[in-house]
């Protein structure tokens, strides 16, 4: 069989005696050839007026499926709504993920409840999202109180920080917490601002505000932390922020703004004043830039996040600040992917300083009737009307996508406010290694067979040896991915997708290798890898010296001919750098039978 086309292929099989009969029935995805890709913008619009994108779909894109998506919501809640579905469907969990995959669903949808919008069934799915969220966050828990990247890995300030934040933040909100965990989480965080070697004054602002907001968060009128608070010197903390700030950058000082006035500091009036005098202004927007992320010590700029955080505090402040739209207006504007940011994190971060000024400013609608047009075609019409405030979930509109720039363009015709996204969606089929930015990021795919030998001790090892052209089901492959680039790198994802005919095996370390007594899986190790249906992934802090090898084994199951997509790298909080792998071939021959359909997969 060769598909022809992507989708979902159904295979029926069905055994019939002269007595009886029965049939089960198979599904299977049938991906497009190439890596999958997103481009996006988006905006707002106040009153009559439009909205353009232009969105650029490369000659290397797959044409089985390619496509254009529009998001329409009439009011800021139906944005945030599209950005949470994001959060909850991204497909890995570290400490940071876990967070923001439930607790900007929190916070959006109490403040929906409150301003009587909230849509009813992602209320009931609200209580399920936050029971497993927390079980994931509490088996991460190290036994001293802190949180790291990963379980097992050390503990992280950052991580630390958010993870408490997190838990605070939902026992306000009503939840059920587990109240020692959040005294030990402050208890580690306070530990750290003494002692973390590298906590520059940016990221202990951040946990200067994590603290301050714990010690200052009452429930049912009792303190949180209860009578005992630690030994941290909160005032002095504060006072040690405060002379450093002129060496912050925004992010940090947005950090500060919000320990000042957790802790009721009035210098927070003072810094409010200076970092809106640090705006950056163009027309009707608003936005503070960050350069780095001082945060998790990465790369990547972190303007959104500090305006985001900048929103924050200041809509906590003062609902009428004039800086207020313009900065929401940016951060809408500023949606790397169309319905979200650069990242979960980023895109969290966006959430809270948004989430702030719609509490601030309220929610209103007014009837006003959308055109979308498509490289010139209509694409749809909708008209919003006020009752489309109590059923905020955006509408979404599709349409084909060609080679080359598309122009995505969005009439509005009446009053209110509309918030649009566009989105390009395609796979692009180019095959060699992408690198970008300055430093060089690189990665390497081969695979190799591996053959049982006995060692002259009696004991079976495995052999390895270049591919042949053809392997046969029950056959073992060694897969190596080696990466290289700058060391500077951090919080690296290696995805590696699998040949549809073979399965990965997770106990790889019961298979030595020849002459290699301590064995590849040990002297590779990643600090994670999961193993999925369809890929293996690899998370990796760093690379060491700048070059990393990860080892996985297959066992080949399927006969015929498969490909396996490119292998991806990329640093998880730093967009649009990555690099791929070329495309694996592999040919899987019963012993004695015909070779397989000579036909190619489809490209």
């Amino acid at each position: 069989f060769a598909a022809d086309r992507p989708g979902t292929a159904t295979f029926v099989g069905t055994a019939t005696t002269d007595a009886d009969a029965d049939a089960v029935e198979l599904s299977l995805p049938v991906l497009p050839f190439g890596l999958k890709r997103t481009k996006g913008s988006g905006g707002s619009i106040v009153g009559p007026g439009e909205g353009r994108a232009e969105l650029t779909v490369p000659e290397s894109a797959n044409t089985a499926e390619r496509s254009i998506r529009v998001s329409l919501a009439p009011s800021l809640a139906g944005a945030l709504l599209v950005a949470l579905d994001f959060l909850t469907s991204y497909p890995y969990g570290c400490t940071e993920q876990i967070l923001s995959g439930f607790l900007p669903n929190v916070v959006v949808l109490q403040a929906m409840s409150q301003l009587k919008i909230a849509p009813t069934e992602r209320l009931r799915l609200l209580d399920r999202q936050v029971s497993e969220g927390l079980r994931r966050l509490y088996d991460y828990q190290h036994d001293d109180g802190g949180w790291g990247w990963w379980r097992t890995d050390e503990n992280h300030p950052f991580m630390t920080a958010y993870a408490t934040y997190g838990l605070v933040e939902t026992r306000k909100s009503g939840y059920q917490v587990e109240s020692w965990r959040i005294r030990d989480g402050v208890f580690a965080l306070q530990r750290m601002y003494a002692e973390y070697p590298r906590a520059v004054p940016d990221l202990k602002a951040y946990m200067a505000y994590v603290i301050a907001l714990a010690r200052a968060t009452k429930v049912n009128g009792e303190a949180l932390l209860g009578p005992y608070s630690g030994d941290y010197d909160q005032a002095g903390a504060l006072n040690e922020l405060w002379d450093a700030r002129g060496r912050m950058s925004n992010y940090g000082r947005a950090n500060l703004l919000l320990a000042l006035d957790a802790a009721g500091d009035r210098r927070g009036g003072d810094l409010a004043r200076e970092l809106g005098e640090a705006a950056e202004r163009k027309g009707d927007l608003a936005w503070w830039p960050a350069e780095t992320d001082p945060l998790l010590e990465d790369y990547g700029d972190t303007s959104v996040e500090a305006t985001a955080l900048i929103l924050k505090a200041l809509a906590a402040r003062d609902s009428k600040h004039p800086l207020l739209e313009p900065a929401a207006r940016w951060l809408m504007l500023n949606r790397s992917y169309g319905r979200y940011w650069a990242s979960t994190k980023q895109t969290a971060m966006a959430l809270y300083g948004l989430l702030e000024y719609m509490r601030a400013r309220g929610e209103g609608a007014a009837e006003t009737t959308v055109d979308v047009f498509v490289n010139g075609q209509a694409a749809g019409t909708r008209t919003f009307t006020a009752a489309d405030l109590t059923a905020p979930d955006p509408v979404i509109l599709t349409a084909p996508a060609t080679q080359g720039t598309n122009a995505i363009r969005i009439v509005k015709r009446g009053e209110g406010a509309l918030y649009w996204s566009a989105e390009a969606h395609y796979f692009d089929r180019a095959g060699p290694l992408e690198r970008t930015g300055s430093s060089a990021l690189a990665l390497v795919r081969t695979y190799a067979a591996l053959s049982p030998v006995r060692a002259k001790d009696g004991r079976i090892v495995y052999r390895e040896s270049p591919l042949s052209s053809s392997v046969a089901p029950g056959n073992l492959l060694l897969v190596r991915l080696t990466a290289a680039g700058s060391a500077d790198w951090r919080y690296l994802m290696i995805e590696d997708p699998l040949p549809a005919g073979a399965e990965p095996i997770k106990q790889a370390q019961l298979y030595e290798l020849e002459g290699d007594a301590r064995s590849r899986w040990f002297r590779w190790y990643s600090e994670r890898r999961e193993y999925r249906d369809d890929r293996v992934v690899f998370f990796e802090r760093d690379l060491r010296d700048g070059r990393m090898e990860f080892s996985y084994l297959l066992k080949v199951v399927t006969p015929g001919s498969f490909q396996a997509m490119p292998a991806q790298i990329a640093p998880m909080y730093v967009p649009d750098v990555h690099a791929s792998s070329g495309v694996q071939s592999l040919v899987v021959v019963s012993p004695g039978a015909p070779g397989p359909d000579s036909r190619q997969v489809p490209r």
